[in-house]
């Protein structure tokens, strides 16, 4: 899992707060968006936002380590969407944890979760630094 260079933090963390930003103005902004934007456009930017946090978390780990260790999150939280206990509706009703552990179960979501995923990965290879020759 280890990678011999250790990504660069700042840019890592400039992403985050650009993904986090994109992603609740995508959910509460009120514009008039297309419904694949208003739908799937935070799923997305959320799963992004989880790789690049273990990203942050493991700078050293290589780029595959940190795609599957936050496919397994997300994955993880979608599937927590399953419990119904009452506890977790008033945990849930917060607007800060439900947008972090979100309501309804959705199988389409794990699309977006690999699609944003994807996108981190993106993320994290332009912003690697390159060996010199």
């Amino acid at each position: 899992m280890a990678n011999t260079t250790a990504r660069p933090r700042t840019p890592l963390l400039v992403a985050l707060v650009t993904i986090v930003l994109i992603g609740l103005a995508s959910r509460l902004s009120g514009l008039p968006l297309p419904l694949l934007i208003t739908k799937h456009l935070g799923d997305v930017l959320w799963a992004t936002m989880f790789y690049v946090l273990v990203a942050l978390a493991a700078p050293r780990w290589s780029v595959v380590a940190v795609a599957l260790v936050s496919f397994a999150i997300t994955a993880a939280i979608e599937l927590f969407k399953l419990y119904h206990a009452p506890w977790i509706y008033s945990v849930r009703d917060v607007l800060a944890a439900g947008f972090l552990l979100g309501r309804v179960f959705a199988w389409g979501n794990f699309i977006a979760y690999l699609i944003g995923t994807l996108a981190g990965v993106a993320i994290d290879l332009a912003l690697l630094p390159r060996p010199r020759r």
